[in-house]
């Protein structure tokens, strides 16, 4: 009976067994598609808390040598961003003028102005606000007072409100909400390229710089860094597709072959969270510290700010004439910034500024939350 009774308690038990087998294959899968989905936010995170323990390693001089490394990732990133435009699209949404323009308009000058309408009616309440000339040689210690690092903080909005839109980020949110995704690609690349001469122009006349960067530097830098390597990237596209429409697969093995399965996005952004890690670095192995309710209100505040501009781009669809699938990258395309074109470029424009490590906090909040933001229902 024993005997009998063990080997029934043995098949009773089997399909627990293979139940319980079956929960966790599902958690490791829920979690490796998680991390799939996520792993850029997290690796964000990741990086912050790894320059956080040992600054020297990324901080200017150090081993990584950002101070020309840096140059040599943007131009990766926008090789990457470059190859992985397809140019069929490009040329499809070339012609939806309408959209082109309430795009680039919406994002180029109708975000600057709000920002600088708040900015002046801030500084007006706050004259504390208003930066100074001196700022720029502020100690560690002087920087971390109340007012000077909500005005080095607002600094870095009216700058993120400059910046043209990224190329990936808004136009994976188009592809999953199913709007016009030729004119998000479109526009993506229009805006990195409007954003070389803009951007600069913009905060040049609003924001100001220190002395010794002139506007030749700026276009000679931003034009090496990211237009030429953006043009290969499309040249490099039309040789490994042969052609325009990419309607040849190359052959396995081959050299074009190589370079249509390359996951050029995947490295696009670890490259720039390498970028990230090192202006942490640099924040780090300057002993600024910057209070917990600082970070809390900035998020809060760009949270909200996205928001709002999602909002004002939702409800003046209609009003310039947009259908709906044009409505989905007008406002997640004029919304967006790039991170990828706004770290150097705020890293030559104020690289002897002693608020750098502030002034770059707003744009670090702002990349996350517009893919959290986009991704989340509406």
């Amino acid at each position: 009976m024993s005997v009998y009774g063990t080997a029934s308690n043995e098949m009773i038990n089997e399909p627990r067994i293979f139940s319980s087998v079956q929960s966790s294959d599902k958690l490791v899968k829920s979690w490796v598609v998680f991390f799939q989905a996520n792993w850029f936010l997290l690796g964000l995170f990741a990086v912050i808390g790894f320059a956080k323990l040992n600054p020297e390693i990324g901080a200017t001089g150090g081993v990584l040598h950002p101070e020309s490394s840096t140059s040599i990732g943007v131009c990766i990133i926008f090789f990457c961003s470059g190859i992985s435009i397809p140019t069929a699209e490009l040329v499809k949404g070339v012609f939806n003028i309408r959209l082109h323009f309430s795009i680039q308009f919406f994002s180029f000058i109708i975000i600057p102005v709000l920002i600088a309408i708040l900015s002046h009616i801030l500084y007006y309440l706050i004259p504390d606000l208003i930066p100074q000339p001196g700022d720029a040689s502020l100690s560690p210690e002087m920087l971390q007072t109340p007012m000077k690092m909500a005005s080095a903080i607002l600094l870095g909005v009216r700058i993120v409100a400059a910046l043209p839109p990224p190329v990936s980020t808004a136009l994976i949110i188009t592809q999953v909400i199913e709007g016009n995704v030729s004119g998000a690609i479109f526009n993506s690349a229009l805006g990195s390229f409007l954003g070389v001469i803009v951007t600069p122009t913009v905060l040049l006349l609003s924001v100001g710089v220190a002395s010794d960067v002139t506007f030749s530097s700026i276009f000679l830098k931003l034009g090496s860094t990211v237009l030429l390597p953006l043009i290969v990237g499309q040249l490099a596209r039309f040789y490994a597709y042969g052609g325009v429409q990419a309607a040849r697969v190359p052959e396995s093995g081959s050299y074009k072959a190589l370079l249509r399965d390359m996951p050029f996005s995947g490295i696009s952004k670890a490259v720039l969270l390498a970028i990230i890690y090192c202006t942490f670095c640099d924040t780090f192995a300057r002993d600024l510290s910057v209070g917990l309710g600082d970070v809390v209100g900035l998020v809060a505040f760009v949270a909200l700010l996205q928001l709002l501009l999602l909002a004002a781009t939702f409800q003046s669809a209609p009003r310039v004439g947009l259908n709906r699938a044009d409505t989905i990258p007008y406002m997640f395309v004029a919304t967006h910034k790039s991170l990828t074109l706004g770290l150097p470029l705020i890293n030559l424009i104020y690289a002897r500024d002693a608020r750098l490590s502030v002034v770059v906090l707003p744009l670090l909040a702002y990349h996350p939350l517009q893919i959290i933001i986009g991704r989340s229902p509406f």
